[in-house]
């Protein structure tokens, strides 16, 4: 075992601790090793909602939680995390898909787009129409413009009150 030797530096700074050369070789190995542990490091889908494509689940808002990882996970491995984050419904549709039509990020997000996102925004905007049809009925007026806000709110709409 290597013998370390401390001394202490030539400094007045009470905060400076003894160094010695074999503590930054130390140093280097350790930084290596974790380096070596983050290569291998992979994301769990710990922390992550599913996602099942049941009707009033917001497809825009679960992909978001993705969208922010673009830049930091390679797209093999996002797209890995997308579909263990698939459910039920949702899960069927990606196997049914996999392989063929979705063989990327590129073409999940697409086909992602098509099958939910979209259907789902035609969905909300059709119940923003049928409500303003409707009109309060027997509801009051407040109620009535907060139920309005909340339909705007999932279709992208302003609504200023």
């Amino acid at each position: 075992m290597k013998k370390k030797e401390f001394t202490k530096k030539e400094t007045s700074d009470p905060l400076d601790k003894p160094t010695s050369g074999d503590v930054d070789e130390d140093k280097g190995k350790d930084m290596d090793i974790f380096q070596k542990l983050l290569q291998k490091f992979s994301i769990t889908s710990t922390g992550f909602r599913k996602f099942s494509g049941s009707p009033g689940e917001n497809a825009y808002e679960w992909y978001s939680q993705f969208s922010i990882l673009e830049d930091q996970i390679p797209p093999g491995k996002l797209l890995e995390l997308i579909r263990i984050n698939l459910i039920k419904d949702a899960e069927l549709w990606y196997r049914s898909l996999e392989g063929e039509e979705i063989n990327n990020l590129e073409s999940f997000k697409l086909y992602f787009n098509e099958e939910y996102v979209i259907l789902q925004s035609k969905e909300s905007q059709e119940n923003f129409w049928k409500l303003i049809f409707k009109g309060p009925g027997n509801d009051s007026l407040l109620n009535f413009v907060r139920k309005l806000k909340i339909e705007t709110r999932s279709n992208k709409l302003a609504l200023d009150v």
